[in-house]
């Protein structure tokens, strides 16, 4: 069984000028030690980056290595930032790596 916390997808996509500022600017939420939702097997679950890896001789963000927030070590992957696998937090994240 896995035990990692997920939270509730939206029930809709939003598209304001916030969502498209980050979508057009990688570098500015996909940071080491940021929270993520992540896509896995259908669902969007909370992980941290661990890593950050760019294209060979460019800044350009290639991969992130992220980490499932409840989630074990052999839990953690490399996700494209092509993938549509990443987004950053919705309304419905919580941070529950706050300890209290």
């Amino acid at each position: 069984i896995r035990a990692i916390t997920k939270t509730a997808p939206p029930t809709g996509r939003s598209s304001g000028p916030a969502t498209a500022n980050l979508k057009n600017n990688l570098k500015a939420w996909l940071q080491v030690g940021n929270f993520v939702e992540a896509k896995w097997d259908g669902e969007w679950w909370q992980a941290t980056i661990k890593r950050v890896k760019t294209e060979r001789g460019s800044d350009k963000i290639d991969k992130v290595f992220i980490a499932y927030v409840g989630g074990t070590a052999d839990d953690n992957e490399w996700v494209s930032v092509t993938s549509r696998r990443l987004r950053p937090p919705t309304a419905h994240f919580d941070n529950t790596e706050r300890g209290a």
